[in-house]
């Protein structure tokens, strides 16, 4: 995977297919141009860049992770580790 592919990869992870370059470049503190570079490929992210975007990675995940754990104790789940499925909602 490319560098350019790597931060569309990630943009479109973190914060949403349409609107991940706006989203990106403020949390990197970056200008819009400068991040449109960087996804097209014509210049390569500074290595600071990927260390921040690997930090927003992991807080994502452990957000996500305790998420997912309190849904896993909801009273309504009757197997705690397993997701709900659409035949419990009727």
């Amino acid at each position: 995977m490319t560098s350019a592919e790597l931060i569309r990869a990630i943009g479109e992870a973190l914060w949403s297919e349409r609107h991940w370059r706006a989203e990106m470049a403020s949390a990197l503190g970056v200008g819009d141009r400068v991040l449109r570079r960087w996804a097209t490929g014509e210049v390569e992210p500074p290595p600071g860049i990927w260390r921040e975007l690997l930090e927003a990675i992991d807080a994502r995940r452990a957000q996500l992770e305790h998420v997912r754990d309190e849904l896993a104790r909801h009273p309504s789940l009757s197997d705690p580790g397993q997701p709900p499925t659409a035949s419990d909602e009727t």
